[in-house]
């Protein structure tokens, strides 16, 4: 008896499997894969411009999967472009490998948080893709295949991902992060700028744009690094000291903290930064035994530095640290009571930068 139903349980098992085909589900060979995006703004107003680089898949597996083509269609959303370019593929439209966005500039002039607002719903695009701005159409930036590329789209993946190179001056912005950004009052949102260079991508500067677009500012690429290296703390960078001395300290630690003082008749921000390396280069010859010497130029340097990086993002009226973030948190009021005493506060707040250097050594043996 029991032999029976396990036979009968069984045999209700495999029917039940094979009424399974027919829900919906694609095989891998009738996909295109969708491995970056690039949205620019169309030549009709208020139109979009959807750019999708799609990989073409190869039997071979000896041979390198370089092949891909970008479809690109225009329409009044994105949505709509999606479908339409559906229509002129003869495979399902894939978004589950989708890794890089890629904005045009054009587009800060219009509302971000509503281009960004298909990506964000959509459930098969997954929230940690990364984000860039590029300063010409983006279709340039996604039919470029450098030399050396084994994979469509994957130099740009191993650049922000960090798999691949690592260096300071690199932001990596992933879409939950734009997205909370511009969502949340008193933290400005920032991008990176990819740009072509010799056949080959280039990321080395950084927008950051004012949650209410009044005010933009694009960072050169030495204080691209310098945001880069206190913002995220970054340890593998380095730091160029000029003046009477010259030598290149390359980064083994970074910390950095800050106290918003409001209480005063002058409120201020005490900005604290520890760091620790060692000389990588010098044009003069450095002795051991004058490592304090060179600990104090370097924090003297690195003071005045980001001093001015806080002033020149003070004057333009961008707030990418959240500074308003942390007044909110810690003063009472409205959210509108807060962010109106912050945006009174913060054009006259005075940052005093304290910085801690340790150097390890001259990087020579003696």
């Amino acid at each position: 008896m029991k032999i029976n139903t396990l036979f009968t349980s069984i045999l209700m098992l495999i029917l039940l499997s094979l009424t399974l085909t027919g829900c919906g589900f694609k095989d891998i060979d009738k996909r295109n894969f969708v491995l970056a995006v690039g949205i620019d703004p169309g030549e009709k107003e208020e139109y979009v411009k959807v750019n999708l680089k799609l990989a073409i898949p190869n039997a071979e597996k000896t041979k390198e999967v370089r092949d891909f083509t970008v479809i690109t269609e225009e329409a009044k959303t994105i949505a709509e472009a999606v479908r339409i370019i559906k229509s002129r593929v003869d495979k399902e439209i894939d978004f589950g490998q989708l890794k890089t966005i890629i904005l045009s500039e054009e587009l800060l002039e219009r509302d971000l948080q509503s281009v960004l607002d298909w990506f964000i719903r959509r459930r098969d695009i997954q929230q940690i893709s990364y984000v860039a701005l590029s300063k010409t159409d983006t279709i340039n930036i996604l039919q470029l295949s450098p030399k050396g590329e084994k994979i469509p789209s994957n130099n740009i993946l191993l650049t922000f991902s960090t798999t691949g190179t690592k260096s300071s001056y690199v932001t990596t912005v992933q879409l939950y992060q734009l997205r909370r950004a511009l969502v949340e009052k008193g933290t400005d949102p920032i991008l990176p700028i990819i740009e072509i260079v010799q056949e080959k991508f280039r990321v080395n500067k950084l927008k950051i744009i004012n949650g209410e677009k009044e005010n933009m500012l694009d960072l050169t690429p030495e204080e691209t690094k310098l945001f880069n290296s206190i913002f995220n703390e970054y340890k593998m960078g380095t730091i160029v000291i000029e003046g009477k001395l010259y030598f290149i300290v390359a980064l083994d630690k970074m910390k950095t903290s800050y106290k918003l003082v409001t209480n005063t008749e002058k409120p201020y921000i005490k900005y604290d930064i520890i760091m620790k390396g060692f000389i990588e280069e010098s044009e003069t010859e450095l002795k051991s035994e004058s490592l304090p010497k060179y600990e104090k130029v370097t924090s003297k340097n690195m003071e005045k530095r980001v001093q001015n990086l806080f002033e020149k993002l003070q004057e333009a009226g961008v707030d990418p640290f959240g500074f308003g973030l942390r007044y909110r948190a810690t003063h009472r009021g409205s959210k509108e009571e807060k962010m109106e005493k912050w945006n009174a506060i913060y054009p006259d707040i005075e940052f005093r930068v304290n910085v801690k250097a340790e150097i390890t050594g001259t990087g020579i043996i003696e």
